[in-house]
């Protein structure tokens, strides 16, 4: 099997239809899994090898004094990726999330549908650009794969260098 194949495996993503969501079931799909969109039965859940959560870096990573409340529900997200890593640790099934910054999508637009907002926070980051949901979707399938089997309990910052500057 190759590290990068996931035929035979299946993919589990809720709200698949626009922007990262998206972007993951592509790439999980391109890549040979099974993707279930949602699954309301036992059996489904069985088959899934690798549990991926996307949460907001800004919500999760960042204090902002005028989104609290969004603030800690996404910082809370963060705390089942480490407490379902380990409680079903015999099982072999690795749980892992994503947390990215500026994407190009609907739920951000305020970042880049204004040329000089966009253009502001391209200044800001050393990669000069915002990222895209492909971006996300190229993680999640490496995740998923068999390149990263030691993996689990961890979030992924994918923010084109933000955090470390210090952009929000």
């Amino acid at each position: 099997m190759s590290l990068f194949d996931l035929a035979g495996k299946v993919a589990r993503e809720t709200g698949a239809s626009r922007g990262i969501d998206r972007a993951v079931v592509e790439a999980l799909a391109e890549a040979g899994a099974r993707v279930a969109v949602s699954s309301g039965t036992q059996a489904a859940c069985e088959e899934v090898v690798a549990t991926i959560n996307v949460v907001s870096l800004n919500g999760a990573m960042i204090g902002a004094d005028n989104i609290s409340a969004y603030n800690m529900s996404k910082a809370a997200d963060l705390q089942p990726v480490r407490n379902l890593a380990v409680e079903p640790g015999d099982s072999n099934i690795r749980v892992n999330a994503i947390t990215p910054g500026g994407i190009r999508t609907d739920f951000a637009k305020p970042l880049w549908e204004d040329p000089a907002a966009e253009f502001r926070l391209c200044e800001a980051l050393p990669l000069g650009r915002i990222g895209e949901p492909t971006g996300i979707g190229g993680a999640a399938f490496f995740l998923a794969s068999q390149a990263a089997p030691y993996i689990t309990g961890q979030s992924i910052i994918i923010d084109g260098e933000a955090t470390v500057r210090g952009v929000h």
